[in-house]
């Protein structure tokens, strides 16, 4: 929102030096007409044709905001459709990591059905060491975390 704001701060400024041209001039050709150095037909013409200006100014800063909003919502929706395109690119690379995960658990699958009861209870037994290593080494570190906590001296409030 705030390019937004941006631009129409920017148009109501240019909208606002136009109108003060407009009275300005207009202010000098009564001057001039009150001097009588120009003519009141010259006057109203010269205010005509100041007017006609004007519009025509403020109408080509109309079309110059437009365009800039243009390339601005362009340029928005090329970095939307460019994050989209990563958020595509993840997806597939995770269906991928995925499928790459399934196939190995398919081929120990197929692995194991081709061993012995003597390679399946050896394979048991490696299972099971390895979960009492983590087992054990998650018990140690929550015990570290225990024994940490009670060596901490606690305050007391101020008491």
């Amino acid at each position: 929102m705030d390019l937004t704001d941006g631009f129409k701060k920017l148009a109501l400024a240019a909208v606002g030096a136009g109108a003060i041209t407009y009275e300005k001039t207009s202010q000098i050709v009564d001057q001039l007409v009150k001097k009588g150095e120009i003519t009141v037909d010259q006057g109203r013409a010269m205010n005509q044709e100041l007017k006609h200006n004007v519009k025509e100014a403020a109408e080509k800063q109309k079309q110059e905001f437009r365009d800039a909003a243009a390339r601005a919502r362009e340029s928005a929706a090329a970095k939307q459709a460019s994050k989209e395109d990563e958020s595509r690119t993840v997806d597939s690379t995770a269906t991928e990591v995925i499928d790459d995960a399934a196939k190995a658990a398919k081929d120990i699958i197929d692995v194991m059905s081709k061993l012995s009861a003597d390679q399946i209870a050896a394979v048991k037994k490696v299972i099971d060491s390895l979960d009492k290593t983590e087992t054990g080494a998650k018990d140690s570190t929550a015990e570290s975390a225990g024994t940490a906590e009670e060596d901490t001296p606690k305050e007391d409030g101020g008491n």
